[in-house]
């Protein structure tokens, strides 16, 4: 589904040029930022659950969930560096398929991201 929108959204001609590519970079900068805080949070509320672990069900319930909510996170960091190495290439191309490829690319990850 991302890639079908992203396909349609560079067909109607909606395609990264350097502003778009400047406050791209920036958003997706700050948002890396804010989700390394957010996952040094999520570990420091992990290793203080460890340390109080009881053997009960609640408790692994809840370990559980803080392992799955460390790896989503994870999982937006490694999209948010990589539209931001993206866009840094696609700085360099200013022809008109490179432009267009490289603009599905970042509209596919920026999609998948929410």
């Amino acid at each position: 589904m991302p890639l079908i929108i992203s396909l349609c959204v560079v067909f109607f001609g909606i395609v990264l040029n350097k502003d778009l590519i400047g406050i791209l970079i920036n958003v997706f900068a700050i948002l890396a930022g804010l989700l390394f805080n957010l996952l040094v949070l999520v570990y420091d509320a992990v290793s203080k659950a460890v340390k109080s672990s009881n053997s009960s069900q609640a408790n692994s319930l809840k370990l559980e969930s803080f392992q799955q909510i460390y790896f989503n996170i994870s999982f937006e960091i490694l999209l948010s560096l990589l539209i931001v190495i993206m866009l840094s290439i696609s700085i360099m191309f200013n022809n008109g398929l490179a432009n267009s490829i490289f603009s599905v690319f970042v509209f596919f990850l920026v999609i998948s991201l929410f």
